[in-house]
């Protein structure tokens, strides 16, 4: 095999371990393009370990970072000294408060913690999924 299709046979077979196939049918696409049995077994499982440790590095990124949310969340609604948050935001699901409809900076600040709070869960659950299952997850460049 020349150096030229061995290379983009290495380049295919990573865009396809990239994009999630499953191992063995990338093994089997090597092998019918003519690579040896010997050497896409080994080219693959490289693939596929490289690609599942860039899934934990980034699935940890999420999950630090829905942990700081979910922080910023708590911390807002229990350390900081705020009387009546829950009627403000009763205030605000009703929509028609005692300000005759309109929202204060009390109102947006409790939204924004619990836009956090939701935030923050999302991401921690996306990040600890990736970690625990990095071959379930897409990998892409969009994230």
């Amino acid at each position: 095999m020349t150096d030229e299709l061995s290379e983009r046979l290495h380049t295919e077979a990573l865009a396809r371990v990239t994009w999630g196939d499953v191992p063995e049918e990338v093994a089997g696409y090597l092998i019918s393009r003519g690579m040896s049995a010997e050497e896409a077994g080994p080219l693959v499982k490289s693939l596929v370990e490289e690609r599942n440790e860039e899934v934990r590095r980034r699935s940890l990124r999420k999950l630090l970072i829905g942990g700081a949310l979910l922080i910023a969340a708590v911390i807002f609604f229990a350390v900081l000294p705020w009387k009546d948050w829950h009627r403000a935001l009763n205030d605000y699901l009703s929509w028609r408060g005692r300000r005759g409809g309109r929202t204060g900076l009390g109102d947006y600040l409790v939204m924004g913690a619990i836009a956090s709070g939701v935030a923050g869960l999302w991401w921690t659950w996306r990040g600890f999924w990736g970690l625990v299952t990095p071959q379930a997850e897409e990998l892409t460049d969009l994230e």
